[in-house]
């Protein structure tokens, strides 16, 4: 009979002792008895197949990558290396995985698990390494931590409903709807928290005109009155950032010129003149916004003035010098 294997397995018959050569049933003849077995090891043999089979159908081909006292692997633990394989649909266990853990390649070069970071975290790299940090994007950015900023919406600038949020870039150019962010026009003029969220918008284009303009005006000093103060009511509706006063005085062939500034912690002038004496007088001054020097003949002291301001007002704290008289001229400007 001709054999099965490797198609399906072979149900051999075996003879017995009182069996003969040749018998009445065929598979039991001496010669068929021979020429299944030789049939049957010729098959094995070439299933399992010769050193370095190039049959790839045998088990010599497939089990080439299996060397030295290495086994295939069915179960258990393997230290072998295997390289140009492709696994498909693989499942590997690290023995304590949960949803969302990754698997990685630690400092050691050995395939390690990192355990699933917690809510709002995000992955980052720290020192070449895989690793779980806080989401610099859960809570609003500061001056001094990194992050993600919201823009505020036109209501919320306008109102100042919510102080975490940045002022939108078209809320700083369109000052028309900026009623709840007019402190970025000048910090001194806008002095209270309520005074910025009730303020207008006609009053904050009346602001903006005024410090683009500033004050002005006229007045004069008797140089005669004795020493003390003279107030200018400025106009500004808030307190100036610098004043410039400049101050002329002159009958006939005498005159005086002074220009003086005040920045709200320096007042200086420059000044010029001369008296009915033929004596000339220039220079500058770092006390006084105001040097004007007499007309009196051989009067050498000079009338000064230092000036300081607030909301309301210019103040000129006059010094007299001398026997100085006439009618000193005032231009003052707020700014």
């Amino acid at each position: 009979m001709a054999i099965n294997f490797p198609t399906s397995l072979d149900t051999l018959s075996n003879p017995t002792g009182s069996d003969l050569l040749e018998n009445a049933v065929a598979a039991l003849d001496h010669d068929v008895q021979h020429s299944n077995a030789n049939d049957a090891i010729e098959a094995l043999e070439a299933k399992v197949g010769i050193n370095s089979s190039a049959v790839t159908t045998s088990h010599d081909y497939k089990l080439s990558a299996v060397t030295a006292t290495a086994k295939a692997l069915t179960s258990g633990t393997s230290t072998q290396t295997v390289s140009g394989l492709t696994l498909t649909s693989p499942q590997v266990n690290f023995g304590s995985d949960a949803n969302g853990d990754l698997i990685y390649r630690n400092g050691s070069g050995v395939t390690s698990r990192l355990a699933i970071g917690s809510t709002d975290q995000i992955l980052a790299v720290q020192s070449g390494l895989p690793t779980w940090i806080a989401n610099p994007s859960a809570s609003p950015a500061s001056t001094t931590v990194a992050g993600i900023v919201e823009l505020a919406t036109t209501a919320e600038t306008e109102t100042g409903t919510d102080a975490t949020r940045a002022v939108t870039p078209d809320g700083l150019h369109d000052m028309t709807t900026l009623a709840g962010a007019a402190w970025f026009l000048d910090e001194d003029t806008m002095s209270s928290d309520s005074a910025t969220k009730t303020a207008s918008q006609q009053s904050i284009k009346a602001y903006v005109d005024t410090t683009r303009s500033g004050t002005n005006g006229q007045t004069t000093r008797d140089l005669s009155t004795a020493s003390g103060n003279q107030t200018i009511a400025h106009g500004l509706g808030r307190t100036p950032k610098k004043i410039k006063i400049t101050v002329t005085q002159g009958a006939a062939t005498i005159w005086n010129l002074s220009i003086g500034t005040y920045n709200g912690t320096t007042n200086s002038n420059l000044y010029h003149g001369a008296n009915n004496n033929s004596q000339f007088y220039a220079g500058s001054d770092n006390t006084n916004s105001i040097t004007i020097y007499t007309v009196a003949t051989n009067d050498t002291s000079p009338s000064v003035a230092t000036a300081t301001f607030d909301g309301t007002n210019i103040t000129l704290a006059w010094t007299k010098g001398g026997s100085a008289t006439g009618t000193a001229y005032i231009m003052w400007e707020a700014e």
